[in-house]
């Protein structure tokens, strides 16, 4: 490979020498006063080429015979300044179209289309903003969701003081942290996609989402621990009670659940049993920042299943839609490696 790098490099530059030689030739016959058309027959060039080069001859001299890099600037394209795209690669890494008063949540094409006509006067085409964003480095792609009414500062609290003082405490008392977290899985809901001849949709038969259904609630610790249950209907503190009756039950020491801020987790039965089983075995609930799902790694179970559900044939019950939740969660139960990669995720490689 650097052989044939060596050769082409050397090609180029015998080829940059043959047209300076004709450049200085060309310089040659314009000094001695002779037409353009003259020397293009004489040294067998093109004639508009040679009107080019006599035009720089008369602007800069004889140093228009040095050969100025050939092809198009980097980062540049047929409209905008480097000065332009170093801004709009800004605009595009700092800020979202929303926040610099454009009606999109997202950069897609016409937002930056949009975004290099307003802000600086030059008209460009979708397929051109594409090109601009891969020559930036930008590609495009799902975004990851936050809620806008996520407090930042309740985030950074937690990660840097809150879930270090839990983590302190569960070693001091040999307690496993684990998290929690409920979800519902509709039949034929889920993101799909297959082959099909181009030109044509591939058709899925897919049931009535809201008849087939099932519930369930899980939770994970670091160490590759997994339980789960499944209850019929929204959750209450009844259900949510038994699920944590069902998981101390399977370990003979204490156990530090963090859930979300959902109204039956702090609900005022379920604070008067979790203090009472504080005492008897040292039971705790702690809660997450709110509207921070993905601070939660049971949250990335969830997304699992689903994701498996996705690769399969839809259930036509309820029973079967279950036993299939069921069967994945049976495996990922089994093999305690995959339970603790799901706190491989960035977001939550703090409870790692």
């Amino acid at each position: 490979m650097a052989r044939k790098t060596v050769i082409v490099h050397n090609l180029k530059e015998a080829k940059a020498e043959v047209r300076n030689s004709k450049r200085e030739k060309a310089y040659e016959y314009y000094s001695a006063g002779k037409t353009a058309y003259r020397a293009s027959k004489e040294l067998k060039l093109n004639e508009k080429t040679v009107y080019v080069w006599y035009e720089a001859f008369r602007k800069n001299g004889a140093e228009a015979i040095e050969e100025k890099p050939r092809g198009p600037k980097k980062r540049t394209g047929a409209a905008l300044s480097p000065k332009q795209f170093e801004r709009l690669e800004k605009a595009v890494k700092e800020k979202t179209p929303d926040q610099m008063k454009f009606d999109f949540a997202l950069w897609s094409s016409k937002a930056i289309q949009e975004y290099v006509i307003r802000s600086m006067g030059v008209e460009i085409c979708r397929r051109t903003a594409r090109r601009y964003m891969r020559k930036l480095g930008f590609t495009y792609k799902s975004p990851i969701r936050r809620s806008r009414a996520q407090n930042q500062a309740q985030v950074t609290k937690w990660l840097n003081e809150e879930y270090p003082r839990i983590k302190r405490k569960a070693r001091r008392h040999g307690a496993t942290i684990m998290w929690a977290d409920e979800t519902a899985n509709l039949a034929g809901a889920e993101k799909r996609a297959g082959y099909s001849p181009k030109g044509e949709a591939p058709i899925l038969r897919a049931p009535d989402q809201r008849r087939i259904r099932c519930s369930s609630i899980s939770a994970v610790s670091n160490k590759g621990d997994l339980e789960f249950m499944f209850f019929k209907g929204g959750i209450d503190t009844n259900t949510f009670i038994e699920f944590c009756e069902r998981l101390i039950g399977t370990k003979d020491k204490p156990i530090y659940m963090i859930v979300d801020n959902l109204n039956v987790h702090r609900s005022k039965a379920l604070n008067s049993w979790a203090e009472a089983q504080n005492k008897l075995n040292g039971f705790c609930i702690f809660y997450l920042p709110s509207y921070s799902p993905e601070l939660n790694p049971d949250e990335y179970l969830n997304r699992d299943v689903k994701a498996h559900l996705a690769e399969k044939s839809i259930p036509d019950s309820a029973e079967s839609l279950q036993k299939a939740v069921s069967s994945h969660l049976m495996m990922r139960k089994a093999d305690r490696e995959s339970v603790k990669r799901l706190f491989h995720k960035p977001e939550v490689k703090y409870a790692a």
